[in-house]
């Protein structure tokens, strides 16, 4: 707009006028005449003078904040994990120390036999009331129906046979033979 004294002289209205603040307001004395001048950029120079940059670096901040939250996030998530797993750890080593002590006081054992590999694990007190060292053991179940006594083999053998057809357990005594011709009776179930 121009405008000579109160009168305006020439004029440009926009339906919108864009933002205020790059505007500028400026008088003009001319011939005795004073000409006050305000210029605003209308819509389309403000569209051709946007830049993209400050969403760009928006953007970029918002991408960098995320990816350092979830980092921290998934550091602290496997520190819990680390520490659950170390304390699942020592609770299963110390049930594990107490079921060992509760075996020796009671002098009662416990095995597992894997079938598909013929493969037999004792605790400590079955190789205790056996009397066997376990890195002389060949942890097979041959080997163990070879520590029975040589007249209860069949019967031993019979029974666990019974059991792993019928799938009930089975409840046999029977003898362990020493090299040096002792006799321990057990009990086995």
């Amino acid at each position: 707009s121009l405008l000579d004294g109160n009168k305006e002289v020439y004029s440009h209205n926009y339906a919108d006028v864009g933002e205020r603040r790059f505007g500028h307001e400026t008088e003009i004395d001319l011939y005795s005449i004073k000409w006050s001048m305000f210029i605003w950029p209308g819509p389309d120079v403000l569209e051709e003078t946007k830049s993209s940059l400050p969403a760009v670096v928006f953007a970029a901040g918002l991408l960098l904040s995320f990816l350092l939250t979830l980092s921290v996030y998934l550091a602290q998530r496997a520190r819990l994990r680390t520490k659950e797993a170390e304390a699942a750890k020592k609770t299963l080593q110390e049930s594990e120390e107490r079921l060992k002590e509760a075996q020796q006081i009671s002098h009662i054992g416990s095995w597992e036999l894997d079938l598909v590999n013929n493969v037999l694990i004792w605790s400590d007190e079955i190789y205790r009331l056996f009397e066997i060292d376990p890195k002389q053991f060949d942890a097979s179940y041959e080997a163990f129906l070879a520590a029975i006594h040589p007249e209860d083999r069949d019967m031993v053998n019979a029974a666990y046979a019974n059991s792993l057809k019928t799938r009930l357990p089975y409840f046999v005594d029977h003898r362990l033979l020493f090299p040096d011709g002792r006799i321990k009776h057990v009990h086995e179930q």
